[in-house]
């Protein structure tokens, strides 16, 4: 008899909080088997907690395991590769949040992948991020606007219009007065 279903989770929770501290060569044995967990595990629960411990890890033997994630058939284990993707932030994952963003039929995935675009700082995201604000899901939309201020650090504020002219190179629409609710807003936030 193996650990239970709630052992194993807890012992995935564990492992992800202490994986930064890991060695090369522990961190190395842990992408070994996450990845190997993650190809091989019928429950996509663990499946998906074994791509957040591998999101944890620095080192490049992880990859493989995250990039194996971004395909699985369960979409909670998609987006968990999204979530590591963003941790890592460089080209090579901002490719391929931008491949899922546009890709991936599961709008929850899609919107994962816009979010975690905002913690890369490649020009991918900022080219991905701007088809998005194309996109015909206003959660997208407003998802690759907050994604945007973080990856460009500028703040152009929510408007769509305004980042879609900015990032395209055309001039600003007019801005709408802002309503008393938000004036009102702006005291407290």
């Amino acid at each position: 008899m193996g650990p239970t279903f709630h052992q194993q989770m807890a012992e995935l929770r564990d492992l992800r909080e202490s994986a930064p501290s890991l060695g090369p060569d522990e961190q190395e044995r842990t992408a070994a088997q996450m990845t190997e967990l993650i190809r091989n595990d019928d429950n996509p629960l663990i499946r998906a907690g074994c791509v957040r411990v591998l999101g944890e890890l620095a080192t490049a033997s992880a990859v493989p395991g995250i990039q194996a994630a971004t395909v699985d058939s369960d979409s909670q284990v998609r987006i968990a590769s999204c979530e590591a993707l963003g941790r890592r932030g460089d080209v090579d994952s901002s490719q391929t949040l931008a491949r899922l963003f546009s890709d991936d039929a599961d709008v929850d995935v899609r919107l994962a992948a816009v979010a975690a675009l905002g913690q890369c700082q490649a020009q991918p995201a900022v080219d991905a991020l701007t088809l998005a604000l194309d996109d015909s899901n206003p959660a997208i939309q407003n998802r690759a606007v907050q994604s945007l201020k973080t990856t460009t650090g500028q703040s152009l504020g929510d408007n769509v219009a305004v980042w879609r002219a900015h990032l395209y190179g055309e001039p600003s629409p007019e801005q709408p007065a802002a309503s008393l609710a938000e004036r009102i807003q702006g005291f407290f936030y």
